[in-house]
Parts: C-alpha cells; structure tokens; sequence
C-alpha cells in the first residue's frame, strides 16, 4: 500500500504521520515512483509532494520511469493535473482536496472549493487524453457539514490491455 500526504497533513506533523502510516506497512510516497506489479513492469505509480503546502517535484519522480509502461500519479490537489500533463507521461492522475466542494447548492455546484482544488474538483476530467479523478472523500474541512455532497470512496480498478 502506499499514500500521500495532503496539504493539512504536511501543516500539522508530517513526520509523525509518516511513521504511523509505516507501522501499517503503507509507505508514503514524496516525489517519488516506482514500477508496480507482475514483474515490477507495466505500470509505473509515482506519488508528489503537496502542491500547496510542500515540494512537488514531478520530474523527480518520473525519474525511473520507462516508456511504454502505464503511469499513474497521486497527487493531492487536482489542479495541478494541466503541469502534470505538461512535464510527465502521466496516463491517469488520482486526488482528492476539494473534498466535492462539501456543500453544493443543486444547479449552482459547490460554493467554496479550496486553491488547487477549483478546476477539477469533482469525478473525472480528461485533458489531452489523459485523465484525473478527484474523490470527494470521506472526511471535512472547516465546517463539520455536507449538503448534496456526500462523502466518497473510491474504487478504481485498472485494466492493461
């Protein structure tokens, strides 16, 4: 298993939560990537810093990629998915942040989405081929409230043709 840390995370204790998350055997992936599955090959996860709160470095953590394997990114703030498309051979971008907006009013959408989490904030977008989805989640910020946003988890299943 393997996490990132998000923007509250990285304010808060990163250090800490980085070591409980290893006594789970989940480790976390800071600008870095690694060749998954059968094999170690045909698909390449590579998890990035907070956008917001830390030091993404995209390039950094391709560095091991190799061409013709399926890429996946995980990246904490949506809004970043057009650098990603721009400096990386991502196939699909995975986030979170926005948490959906958690209150959206019916014909209007969510009325307070944060930075990095504004463009791309709710289900799947594709831009130049490639694709991000961002989960709504389960958790909330500020406000201990949704309204026609309920919480989310996700289950992806990928599929190498």
């Amino acid at each position: 298993m393997f996490a990132i840390l998000g923007n509250y995370d990285c304010w808060r204790q990163p250090g800490l939560i980085h070591a409980q998350l290893a006594t789970q055997s989940i480790e976390v992936l800071v600008n870095r990537g690694l060749h998954v599955g059968p094999s170690a090959g045909r698909l390449f996860l590579a998890g990035l810093d907070s956008v917001w709160r830390g030091m993404p470095d995209p390039i950094r953590a391709f560095a091991n990629y190799r061409m013709g394997n399926v890429a996946l990114a995980v990246v904490h703030e949506p809004d970043y998915f057009p650098t990603m498309v721009r400096l990386t051979p991502i196939d699909l971008q995975l986030s979170g942040h926005s948490h959906g907006g958690q209150i959206r009013i019916p014909a209007l959408g969510p009325m307070v989405l944060p930075p990095w989490g504004r463009i791309y904030h709710t289900g799947l977008y594709e831009l130049n081929g490639r694709f991000v989805y961002t989960g709504r989640g389960l958790g909330m910020v500020e406000l201990p409230l949704r309204f026609d946003c309920p919480p989310e988890l996700t289950e992806i299943t990928l599929e190498v043709a």
